[in-house]
This record gives structure tokens, C-alpha cells and sequence, in this order.
């Protein structure tokens, strides 16, 4: 009985532990469209129109909000995935697409289409990528 008693005391505490830590899964998880949106501002500003000081100002506001931003998710726990140039992890990463290369190792993530992020020690969203494959003709002499 004393056993039981300190094992629901124990689970108790663990599950406030985790509802302070992720109560706050499903709005992080909303507010991530707002980091890709802001990325996507900024790569879609043409090389040439980069050139005029008002347009240096704004990406440079837009850079500072955007470094903010990512301060911010880092505080609350909050960490982009790298997964560029690192192994296939199922746990990690969405595979969109396979792509033949013969430079690059099968199963290594060559482009990553959308970040992936995790909160504490949880999946918030996978990074959705592509990854390397052997051309079809190597795996045939094989």
C-alpha cells in the first residue's frame, strides 16, 4: 500500500513536470509556420533588387527579426533538426524524395525542403527532405 502510494506520488509529479514542459506543444507547433514564412520572405528577394539601400535595410530588419525569432524558440526549448548532410533518421525526417547521385552516399540527406524542429526531447514536426540514392545502373552491375 506505502508502495503504491509513492508510485502515484512519483507519476504525479512527472506528469506535471510534462505538462509545464509541453504544454505548450500544439502553439509552438502552429508557430512555426512564422519562422518559414519569414525564411521564405527572405529567399525570395531577388539577387539584383538586393542592391538598393532601402532593400539592404529591410532584409537586415528581416535577418534581425528572424535571428530574434529563433532566440526565442531556443529559450522555450525549441531546436531546428540538422538534418542537411546527416544519415536518414525515420525518427527525425520525412522523406519526400529519393534522389540517384553518385557523389554522395546513400541514404544522406541532400536538401532539406522544409526545417524540421524538436521541443525538449520531443518531435514537434519532422524535416521533410530528400535523400541520396544510387543511380539505377550501379545497382544493377551490383
Amino acid at each position: 500500500m506505502l508502495a503504491d502510494m509513492e508510485n502515484l506520488r512519483k507519476r504525479s509529479d512527472r506528469d506535471r513536470v510534462d505538462s509545464i514542459r509541453y504544454g505548450s506543444i500544439n502553439f509552438a507547433r502552429d508557430i512555426l509556420s512564422t519562422s518559414d514564412n519569414l525564411s521564405r520572405a527572405l529567399d525570395a528577394i531577388p539577387k539584383d533588387a538586393r542592391k538598393t539601400e532601402t532593400m539592404i535595410n529591410l532584409i537586415n530588419g528581416l535577418r534581425m527579426v528572424q535571428k530574434e525569432f529563433t532566440s526565442i524558440l531556443a529559450k522555450h526549448g525549441i531546436k531546428k533538426i540538422d538534418a542537411l548532410n546527416q544519415r536518414f533518421d525515420h525518427n527525425l525526417h520525412q522523406a519526400m524524395m529519393e534522389i540517384e547521385s553518385e557523389k554522395v552516399e546513400e541514404g544522406l540527406v541532400i536538401q532539406e525542403i522544409q526545417s524540421g524542429y524538436t521541443m525538449h526531447d520531443r518531435l514537434l514536426r519532422p524535416s521533410m527532405v530528400s535523400v541520396a540514392k544510387k543511380p539505377e545502373k550501379d545497382k544493377k552491375k551490383k
